[in-house]
């Protein structure tokens, strides 16, 4: 499976295509699924938020993401330079 470094803009040629989306669907399922909604919905909400506004949610949804299990395994993952396994909850 390829690593991916964070950007979400490539281009892939047509043979590999698939394989390439389907690699980055399970990296995105293997992910945080919490945190993963809560950016989603972050999206959804600040493109008409003031600035200050928007800094503010995102703080909030941030304190939320960090009161999950998945957090904590992510964080003893960093901690202990491994990989996280995420559980959804």
């Amino acid at each position: 499976m390829r690593a991916w470094p964070g950007d979400f803009q490539s281009v892939v040629a047509q043979p590999g295509m698939l394989a390439e989306a389907l690699d980055f669907a399970a990296t995105l399922a293997e992910g945080p699924t919490f945190a993963h909604a809560m950016t989603k919905r972050m999206l959804h909400q600040e493109w008409n938020l003031s600035l200050e506004t928007a800094i503010e949610a995102e703080a909030q949804a941030q304190a939320l993401c960090m009161q999950t299990e998945d957090f904590r395994r992510a964080y003893r993952a960093f901690a202990g330079k491994t990989k996280p396994v995420f559980e959804g909850n």
